[in-house]
């Protein structure tokens, strides 16, 4: 079982590593160098704006079955007929409230039209993250990491026709764009739709509501937690578009900064992905998560400092590869959010780890503080400072929340190494930024510079971790025991 759990890591890895950063930066990004900041900065708010009611897509049922599932060790055919009607209606409610919604904030002609679209690949998506949430419960990572970036794949195919062929006779527009992720996304869900069908024996003659209302009420907790999420991580795009007078602009050059730190965030949500119904599994068998968690800390802290110090010493070099257009004022932006993902990598290891233990209540606390907080300074800092003070929202709003998840983590799992290893962390942040600078004296290209610093980085964590290998060989050994 160690050797399955540890090739499933890591082709959920290489998956990920190989199909979705060529999505980013290839596909996504291109679109946004052929439309422009300002007209994919309409749909970049739209798209977040419609991020805002997806707690209604799920209600919290997602999370819920994940560590439904992961407890249980079965699929019951009855249990997953309930809950899929509860997704159609909450579907059918999830589009109403967005269009309504956007009639209310002023979305009016192809804003409005884009909207549809837009939202109609979110109820698309949202299924396919809860199919997959069947296959990561039962603890089928190979299959859920080929449908973490099937639609993505299908994509990147069909928009390199767009992009780079002399196939297609029209101008690239957004539409296009929202259309070609509309086809990817109905293929994977009628796959995966059909996958659970077959696995649980589905049968739709019925509707229980006395159960529904059990599921509803037994998974609200976890929907509150996705609102409050979606709102503060979220909001900020729409702000921007809504409160400047040329706010699509401004949500185009947060785009592009935004983009890179999605990029890297990529390696955080795998990492919540395998840790939320590991560590459900493992609290359910009373085994100590401490060396799991120990480990995964230092993973992601070490993953998140490379990052953050790439940005900060190169960050000119980077938007000046990716982009065409505001250059100046993205690259003064992108260190500044980086910092964001030293933060979230505390929020997805920690915040895993208390959705595991059931720690709704204390979550939801956090979500809503921070929530407060980020929706204050982005209206203070936006009008002034635009695209920089969402920057300076984000990143504050971000920090309190990791410390917060960090705490309330500590006093939980009655752990008290966290210090030890942001001590371990913090070395090795100083040593990057003296090798990085020591580097840029050189004068030599800047690739060159990144190559370098990245091997001697993923050297010294090879290292480092492989010493302390007591999480995983912990983690590992829960596994053995389950043959």
């Amino acid at each position: 079982m160690q050797k399955k759990f540890l090739l499933n890591l890591l082709l959920l890895l290489f998956l990920n590593l190989l199909v979705k950063p060529f999505w980013i930066f290839g596909v996504d990004r291109t679109v946004q160098n052929r439309l422009g900041s300002e007209e994919y900065g309409m749909y970049f708010a739209i798209f977040n704006f419609t991020l805002l009611f997806n707690f209604l897509l799920d209600l919290g049922l997602t999370n819920y079955n994940n560590r439904k599932v992961a407890y249980e060790q079965t699929l019951n055919a009855q249990y997953a007929q309930d809950v899929l009607w509860i997704k159609v209606i909450l579907s059918v409610l999830y589009t109403l409230m967005v269009w309504m919604g956007g009639v209310l904030v002023g979305y009016r002609g192809n804003q409005l039209l884009l909207l549809v679209g837009v939202s109609a690949n979110q109820v698309l998506s949202s299924f396919i993250t809860f199919f997959r949430s069947f296959i990561s419960g039962m603890q089928r990572f190979a299959l859920d990491s080929i449908f973490s970036v099937l639609d993505k794949l299908l994509v990147i195919l069909i928009m390199g026709f767009i992009l780079w062929t002399t196939w297609f006779p029209f101008q690239v527009n957004v539409y296009y764009f929202v259309g070609a992720q509309a086809v990817s996304l109905l293929i994977v869900f009628l796959m995966a739709f059909t996958l659970v069908y077959k696995d649980v024996r589905l049968s739709f003659k019925s509707i229980h509501f006395d159960r529904i209302k059990v599921y509803i009420k037994e998974g609200y907790p976890f929907a509150l937690l996705v609102l409050l999420m979606t709102l503060y991580t979220r909001i900020d795009a729409v702000l921007l578009e809504r409160l400047l007078p040329n706010g699509h602009r401004s949500a185009g050059i947060y785009a592009m900064a935004f983009r890179i730190l999605d990029a890297f965030n990529m390696v955080g949500s795998l990492f919540g992905v395998i840790l939320l119904p590991l560590i459900a599994r493992m609290l359910a068998s009373k085994q100590d998560v401490k060396p799991v968690l120990k480990s995964g800390t230092f993973l992601l802290l070490s993953f998140a400092a490379f990052s953050w110090m790439m940005t900060f010493l190169w960050s000119s070099e980077i938007v000046g590869i990716l982009y065409t257009h505001d250059q100046e004022r993205a690259s003064k932006l992108l260190p500044m959010l980086m910092g964001d993902f030293f933060f979230i990598a505390l929020i997805y290891i920690y915040g895993s780890a208390l959705t595991a233990a059931g720690q709704l209540k204390t979550l939801n606390i956090i979500t809503s503080v921070v929530l407060i907080i980020n929706v204050t300074l982005n209206v203070l800092l936006i009008p002034r400072y635009e695209e920089m003070g969402a920057g300076w929202a984000s990143l504050i709003t971000q920090g309190v929340s990791a410390l917060l998840h960090v705490y309330f983590s500590q006093r939980y799992f009655q752990t008290n190494s966290f210090f030890k290893w942001i001590g371990y962390i913090s070395f090795f942040f100083v040593g990057l930024f003296f090798l990085g600078k020591s580097l840029i004296y050189f004068h030599v290209s800047f690739l060159l510079n990144a190559s370098i610093l990245t091997a001697l980085t993923f050297a010294f964590v090879a290292i480092f971790f492989f010493h302390h290998l007591r999480g995983w060989q912990l983690m590992f050994s829960y596994f053995r025991g389950k043959k």
